[in-house]
Order: C-alpha cells, then sequence, then structure tokens
C-alpha cells in the first residue's frame, strides 16, 4: 500500500470516528461498545480514552401511544353562581372518586403530547350562603341556607401532556353529563320533606364542562397524579320560573377540587412494544427471506445463500 493510500485511509477513518457521536445521537448505546481501535487493511488506527470519554450521546425516549387504567380521590370546595345573586361561603365538599381511563396518542403519528380521558365520577355539589354585612340578608332556596348535593357523571376529556425527566405536565378540558342522585338542605325554615328529597321543580340531570391541570410522576408501570380540577354546570339546579314566571332566577353549582390518582399502565410508555418489534421482524423478512421460495429450496436458512 503507498503512502498516499494510507494516509487517505486514515483521513476516511478519522471521518467516520468523527461521526460516531451523530450516528449514536437518540440511540442508546453504552460507550464501552466502541472499539479502542480500528483496523485497515494491516495499518491501525488509534483511538484514545479520552476521546472516546468526550462521545456524548443522547438517549431520547418517544413516548409511546398507550394506555392507562387508574383511579382517583380526594376533596374540594363547591358553591353556585347565582341570578340575582347571594353572599356566599364555599363550602367543604368530599369526597370526590372516580375511575379513569386514559389514552395517550400521537397528533400527525409524530407529536406525542396528546389523548383523551373517560371518566365516572363521584362528586358532591352544593352551596352555603352568609348574611350581607350591610342588610344582614341571608340567602335561602326553598328555605335552605345550605344544602349538599351528590352527584354521578361520565366526563370525555381531551388531554394535553408534556413529558420530562420522570414527570409530566398535564392539562385536561372537555365535557360531562351527569345525575343528581341525593340532596340535603340545612336551614331552620327547611320543610320536613324537602330536607333529604328533590322538589318537582329541581333538575336532576346534570351537564357542563370541566378542567384540570396537574402534575404526574411516573414509576412504569406505575403513575401518581396530582391534579387540580374545575367543573362548571351548564344545568340550573331547578327551574328558572319556580318562584315567578315573570322574574326567573338561575342558579348554577360549580365545584373546585384537589385529586390524587394512582394509573396502571396498561402497555409500554416508552420503549419498543410487541407491536413495534413484530413490525421490525416482519421487514427484516421481507427484506431477506422473502425472496426465497421457503417450501422448494434447502437453502433459504441464511439470508447469504441464493439459488444455484
Amino acid at each position: 500500500m503507498t503512502g498516499k493510500s494510507t494516509k487517505i485511509l486514515r483521513l476516511a477513518a478519522i471521518f467516520v470516528l468523527m461521526a460516531v457521536p451523530f450516528a449514536l445521537n437518540a440511540q442508546k448505546y453504552d460507550i464501552d461498545e466502541v472499539l479502542d481501535t480500528l483496523i485497515l487493511e494491516g495499518d491501525t488506527v488509534k483511538v484514545t480514552r479520552a476521546y472516546l470519554d468526550g462521545v456524548t450521546t443522547k438517549n431520547k425516549k418517544l413516548i409511546n401511544d398507550y394506555s392507562m387504567l387508574g383511579v382517583q380521590a380526594g376533596a374540594g370546595v363547591s358553591l353556585g353562581y347565582f341570578n340575582p345573586s347571594f353572599e356566599q361561603d364555599m363550602r367543604f365538599s368530599k369526597p370526590n372518586i372516580a375511575v379513569v381511563f386514559t389514552h395517550y396518542c400521537k397528533m400527525f403519528g409524530y407529536m406525542p403530547y396528546f389523548g383523551w380521558q373517560a371518566g365516572l365520577f363521584y362528586t358532591e355539589q352544593g352551596y352555603k350562603f352568609k348574611k350581607e354585612e350591610e342588610s344582614g340578608y341571608l340567602g335561602s332556596v326553598m328555605d335552605a341556607n345550605e344544602a349538599s348535593i351528590k352527584t354521578v357523571d361520565a366526563s370525555l376529556l381531551s388531554h394535553f401532556h408534556i413529558d420530562f425527566w420522570k414527570m409530566k405536565l398535564m392539562v385536561n378540558a372537555g365535557l360531562y353529563a351527569g345525575y343528581r342522585m341525593s340532596i340535603e338542605r340545612f336551614g331552620p325554615y327547611v320543610a320536613d320533606s324537602l330536607k333529604h328529597s328533590f322538589h318537582p321543580k329541581d333538575k336532576r340531570f346534570d351537564y357542563g364542562a370541566k378542567g384540570s391541570i396537574g402534575l404526574g410522576f411516573c414509576f412504569d408501570p406505575i403513575e401518581i397524579h396530582l391534579m387540580a380540577n374545575y367543573m362548571h354546570s351548564f344545568n340550573e339546579l331547578y327551574q328558572p320560573d319556580f318562584y315567578s314566571h315573570y322574574y326567573y332566577r338561575y342558579a348554577y353549582p360549580i365545584n373546585i377540587s384537589v385529586t390524587l390518582g394512582i394509573h396502571v399502565q396498561l402497555s409500554r410508555r416508552n420503549g419498543k412494544t410487541n407491536k413495534v418489534l413484530k413490525a421490525e421482524a416482519r421487514d427484516y423478512y421481507e427484506k431477506n427471506y422473502k425472496q426465497y421460495d421457503i417450501e422448494n429450496s434447502d437453502d433459504w436458512r441464511s439470508p447469504s445463500s441464493g439459488r444455484q
């Protein structure tokens, strides 16, 4: 080998070694797997350990399309939007319990920040009036100054998340539909027949909007989610013309809560799934073995062998 050829080979080898960090980018490799030497037809190009120590690689874990099933529980406060308005206190409400199913998916096939969530929720709505400072007037609905309403609802929420380290930032928004199961009214003038019963003018069905924001802690295959939730009903507590056919009254429940949830991943959050591995195996077969007639050839087992 001439001296000129040797120099060209050495330059080519150095170029290849300089490209190593870029070839390893976004792949999971152990740096110890990189060879210390590169042999070129009798010539040896030495690679120093200092150079290898300076090679940095990134292990970027893409988020798969995966699903979770979980439970969450918490407590919060409830109040109402009343028109005409009354002075209110926030009423402590508990418990808020839910079973939720979450599916993460990519938008346009490559943006792994989206998903949807469906759940069944048990919550407490209600209100609590307080005396007005100037007049001393205490509001009431059907002579009740306070009420607790137990509800169940099903919701469908769009989901947005950003993953970092072993955490994720999450935002949910969507709609719900539910049913007001029971009511308990408080006040010195509440009729006995209404203390634990709905009035014919009360509305039992419920629907509205939900939203939440929170943090998730990922310990695959378990995730712990801490969420702040907002729920606003679009259906009144009672028919607006209950008191008068000329002067309508409106009352919309609002619930604000904090919940802690435990979710189990039903498939891999990141890494190669069984579906991906099967697709890779199928592609490998298509490229290396499909050209051979397996039934009539004895040498189909080796991709390097062919028909004689």
